[in-house]
């Protein structure tokens, strides 16, 4: 019996091989003290801002609000990821990502 043809295609094709200059690049944040400390520090954001988003129509509920009042709270909670997520995205792309961390943290302080 013949083999399948995408066996065939998977024994011809082998994958890439990782050369010397692509080595490790995937933990280049993980290897110094500040990587780690700024993933961390990404990490704890954004599991706040998640907690936020859950948690303040929860309260609204909690404090004798309706389910529609509720509802119109996450919205509003919802509405910079919507408005600004891809021309963040754009920006990101086009400037220096240095300036653009800095601009988002400094704008994240003032709010």
């Amino acid at each position: 019996m013949p083999a399948p043809v995408y066996a065939l295609a998977m024994t011809l094709v082998s994958p890439p091989e990782a050369g010397p200059e692509l080595e490790g690049t995937a933990n280049a944040m993980l290897r110094t003290g500040d990587g780690r400390r700024l993933l961390g520090a990404q990490v704890c954001d954004h599991f706040a801002l998640g907690l936020g988003i859950v948690a303040f129509p929860w309260l609204v509920l909690d404090g004798g609000g309706g389910p529609s009042l509720a509802g119109l709270v996450f919205t509003v909670a919802a509405i910079p990821y919507v408005l600004f997520g891809l021309p963040a995205g754009v920006a990101g792309d086009r400037h220096s990502r240095k300036k653009m961390m800095l601009g988002a943290h400094v704008g994240q302080a003032l709010c």
